[in-house]
């Protein structure tokens, strides 16, 4: 795990380090809000089914940017471990939120991760991910066909996690680098960094809600274009266990 960080941070600090050339590119800089809802059925002490529902809208005029739906099966075999397969939907529109019409292009996904975790010091918990995409992505707005584009992608994040005492507050720090595959470099083309900072006020076993920031850098060499983007995220978390007396 130690190695996956290591690897982690490295992408990180030479995703930045290619600034200068960054530095030529016209920049497009987006401010907006992520409304988040995650629910969690836990069916049993091992096994548990999640479903993401993701809308996220400009600050500009609460248009529409995009809406994602994640569902996965998870599977934790044993503490620090976590594995987790499924599928993500996903419809983009455009990235100018003045831009009418405004059709979106949707997006299949096949997705496997897994997650390892330790805690180094008392209500301090590190987590490392790793997230594998197979990405079917739509040629023409409106529907996904036989004409779309195939892309594989990785993600690689870690995440500090600091649970205040006697608060059921929590505090999480997160980097996550995106990385696309290609034909020459399985893991060599630098897609998009995020950087996050939440807190996680829990109300009850069943619910807790999130306020986080993120900050999104991913340049587009294609278009000489670099996308920055601030995203303010609220997330509903709601937990189900099929397992006990109470749901």
């Amino acid at each position: 795990m130690r190695r996956v960080a290591f690897y982690i941070f490295t992408l990180f600090i030479v995703g930045l380090d290619s600034s200068p050339i960054f530095a030529q590119k016209r920049i497009d800089h987006k401010s907006l809000y992520w409304i988040r809802y995650y629910n969690t059925i836990n069916l049993n002490q091992k096994w548990n089914w999640q479903t993401e529902l993701d809308t996220r809208h400009y600050f500009t005029n609460s248009r529409q940017q995009q809406f994602i739906a994640h569902t996965r099966v998870a599977y934790k075999p044993s503490s620090p471990w976590y594995f987790s397969a499924g599928l993500t939907g996903s419809w983009q529109r455009p990235q100018d939120p003045y831009l009418t019409p405004r059709p979106s292009t949707p997006e299949l996904r096949l997705v496997q991760e897994g997650s390892y975790s330790q805690s180094p010091l008392k209500n301090i918990s590190l987590n490392y991910r790793i997230r594998i995409e197979q990405r079917f992505i739509s040629n023409h707005p409106g529907v996904l066909d036989e004409n779309h584009r195939f892309s594989f992608r990785h993600r690689y994040r870690v995440q500090f996690s600091y649970s205040l005492p006697k608060s059921a507050i929590t505090f999480r720090a997160s980097d996550e680098v995106f990385v696309n595959a290609t034909s020459e470099n399985l893991f060599g083309e630098f897609d998009q960094n995020r950087v996050y900072m939440a807190l996680e006020k829990r109300i009850s076993p069943a619910f807790a809600l999130e306020l986080g920031y993120m900050h999104i850098h991913q340049p587009v060499a294609a278009k000489n274009l670099l996308f920055k983007r601030d995203a303010l995220r609220f997330t509903v978390y709601h937990t189900l266990n099929l397992h006990s007396s109470g749901i």
